[in-house]
């Protein structure tokens, strides 16, 4: 029996882990502005819109009628469904996966990983592994069911003293040729130094560029040093996988 693993965006996949499963995008919103988690907005845009946006973004979850397009067409080649989601005490998305299983009695399987980003992500990958060992979705989910609560554990202790460590590490960039130097820590903007040289009141435009490039640089190091941390996070950890 094939087994199809689906997850949602709070997963923060990888491209390249996005081809082994499905994922069912969250929207994002930017004031009256909406975007599609993944689709129409990714993690480089988010946070430069989140520099530059007046207002904090909030997310809302994906709805049952959106899970149960991604369920009709994942069960229509008989195919088992194993769907993962964040934190039922963090979203409605649970909810509406759960809602729209109720059709496929037997077939879809929907785990609350009692995580986020990191745990779910590691329990999506114990699935996918169960999955390549021909396991049935009912038994995937069982054995997910039962990994999920020591696991959130050990990653909640391990992500609070990892995030608190890249909260304090400072990542410096610069634009034009070390005009502008922008020091961001964790997703604060904690140092800028202008040059006075390249203040033109005539030209505000281009000091404006060279701030955002400086700023966006800064940003993407932090990004990009996280997401290689927590990508490691399990490392080490008594996890059954």
């Amino acid at each position: 029996m094939n087994v199809k693993i689906i997850v949602d965006s709070t997963a923060d996949l990888t491209a390249e882990a996005q081809k082994r499963v499905t994922v069912v995008p969250l929207t994002i919103r930017f004031g009256e502005e909406e975007y599609i988690d993944g689709v129409t907005i990714d993690s480089h845009k988010f946070y430069e819109m989140l520099i530059e946006s007046d207002v904090l973004p909030t997310t809302s979850q994906a709805n049952p009628a959106v899970f149960e397009e991604v369920f009709a067409d994942a069960v229509k080649d008989g195919s088992q469904v194993v769907c993962i989601t964040c934190a039922s005490k963090l979203s409605g998305t649970y909810q509406s996966a759960v809602i729209a299983s109720e059709d496929y009695e037997g077939k879809v399987f929907v785990v609350d990983s009692l995580n986020a980003t990191v745990g779910e992500r590691a329990l999506l990958r114990y699935g996918v592994r169960l999955a390549a060992e021909g396991l049935s979705a009912a038994e995937i989910a069982a054995k997910l069911d039962a990994a999920r609560e020591d696991m959130a554990k050990q990653i909640a202790s391990k992500e609070a003293k990892l995030q608190a460590e890249l909260e304090a590490r400072e990542f410096v960039a610069s634009a034009g040729g070390g005009a502008v130097k922008a020091t961001v820590c964790g997703k604060v903007i904690k140092n800028l130094e202008i040059k006075p040289e390249v203040v033109d009141p005539d030209d505000i435009e281009m000091l404006s560029d060279l701030i955002m490039a400086a700023v966006n640089e800064a940003m993407t190091q932090c990004e990009e040093t996280t997401n290689r941390e927590m990508q490691k996070l399990t490392g080490g950890m008594n996890l059954p996988f």
